[in-house]
């Protein structure tokens, strides 16, 4: 059984390739998509994400308008944003667009780990509370 699914969006294959095989070794059911705008199309298509980690940083569409458009067609779906640099200006913005966590690369399994394992439960609570 799944322990959630999860969406990597990169324009990295690297990146994507690399937590792809973390998390699902780690039993969790993850696809990925190589940009922004392929991110949206199949989290519009599917709907059943738990998680999504992205870049903060891509050319076809940078990460504060992607979670604003992520959160448009599901505004409590986790976001987890990764970034190279802690000088990025859009750290504030991420936060004020409601990412639930933002992890600076080079990054630990352990951390990313830590931060899929919380963002799953919380959106778990957040469904269940929400249905009821």
């Amino acid at each position: 059984m799944s322990k959630g699914k999860i969406l990597i969006v990169d324009d990295e294959i690297a990146i994507c390739n690399s937590l792809c095989n973390l998390l699902s070794g780690e039993g969790y059911d993850v696809d990925y998509r190589l940009g922004a705008k392929g991110g949206l199309e199949v989290i519009k298509q599917q709907k059943d994400f738990d998680v999504v980690i992205t870049d903060i940083t891509m050319p076809d569409m940078d990460g504060v308008t992607f979670l604003k458009e992520i959160k448009q067609i599901d505004s409590m779906l986790p976001v987890v944003i990764i970034t190279g640099s802690t000088a990025d200006e859009n750290i504030e913005k991420t936060f004020r667009g409601h990412a639930y966590e933002f992890i600076v690369k080079p990054f630990t399994a352990v951390k990313i780990f830590f931060v899929v394992k919380q963002a799953v439960s919380h959106y778990a609570s957040l469904k269940k509370f929400k249905s009821k």
